[in-house]
């Protein structure tokens, strides 16, 4: 009987000053009066593990925090490799195009002079300069065996003046 009187008065305890309901978790209050056992129930020993516990549970949290910064780091990271590897991908195909073209006689310098010469050709008859390029690529197609056959006229007409 007094093993249950003192049983009711810690449940009681317990309950009153902690809420801890012994009953629903008689297991790990064992392993905590097991563990005030391995300090032989001296005080200082038991904090101080409990201090080192909560030390710990704050340094886990705090890592726990650390690699959720880091990961949100490494997705940042992996989008921009991810954009720079499209850029570079874009870039090959410009660099390849560009090598394509000079051979041709295509080279940066008679781009930009073509370019040019496109743009005043369509300020001075008010095109667009979106449309600029696709007009005088239709221009030349549609025209070409006319130019070609009006500059054998002319240089028939020179030799015939000279």
């Amino acid at each position: 009987m007094s093993y249950l009187d003192w049983y009711g008065k810690l449940k009681k305890e317990l309950w009153v000053n902690y809420e801890i309901k012994i009953e629903n978790d008689i297991q790990s209050f064992t392993r905590v009066v097991n563990d005030f056992k391995h300090y032989c129930y001296h005080a200082s020993k038991i904090i101080s593990e409990y201090l080192q516990a909560l030390s710990l549970r704050l340094e886990i949290k705090t890592n726990k925090d650390k690699t959720q910064t880091l990961q949100n780091h490494v997705t940042v990271l992996n989008n921009s490799v991810l954009s720079l590897e499209s850029q570079v991908s874009m870039h090959k195909q410009t660099m390849n195009t560009f090598s394509w073209l000079d051979p041709m006689g295509f080279g940066l310098k008679l781009l930009n002079q073509l370019w040019l010469t496109i743009s005043e050709i369509a300020e001075a008859n008010s095109i667009p300069r979106e449309q600029a390029v696709p007009k005088f690529l239709k221009d030349v197609e549609e025209q070409y065996d006319w130019k070609i056959g009006f500059e054998d006229k002319v240089n028939s007409k020179r030799m015939e003046l000279e």
